[in-house]
């Protein structure tokens, strides 16, 4: 028996080949369906965060509204109850020596109408409101109390 002529070695070299494609392909499968599977846990972790979070933040928004609508009826109850007036300010005289010879006339000039004085306070309340909302939103993202 002579040695291995060379149709025998090319014939165990495409086995051999043959056999390392089969197992990288068998192997490159294995990995991809486990990229997938791990794909589809993390995109359904992320919806479930999001739901999570879109909730909290669609609770926090509406107990937000709530809160500036209650706001706002007080403050139209407060100008409704209350007729509008002057006020005048405690400083000195604006209007210089001319508040004496008019016999206090030009002070109504110098005030400012309580209906203007209640929109800021209203204003001023609605942004204390909309501070202390976003402070307890951020307190729940950051403690994770997500429902």
């Amino acid at each position: 028996m002579p040695g291995l002529n060379w149709i025998q070695v090319a014939g165990g070299a495409v086995a051999a080949f043959a056999l390392s494609f089969l197992l990288h392909t068998v192997d490159v499968n294995r990995i991809e369906s486990n990229h997938r599977a791990e794909m589809a846990k993390q995109k359904t972790d992320l919806e479930t965060a999001f739901a999570a979070d879109k909730k909290l933040t669609e609770e926090n928004s509406r107990a937000y509204q709530k809160q500036v609508s209650n706001l706002t009826r007080k403050l139209a109850d407060a100008k409704r109850l209350l007729p509008s007036r002057c006020v005048v300010p405690v400083t000195g005289q604006a209007s210089g020596g001319n508040r004496g010879a008019t016999g206090g006339i030009n002070a109504r000039l110098d005030g400012v109408s309580s209906d203007a004085l209640i929109d800021y306070a209203g204003e001023c309340e609605r942004y204390r409101l909309q501070v202390i909302s976003l402070q307890d939103f951020i307190n729940q993202v950051w403690e994770g109390k997500a429902p």
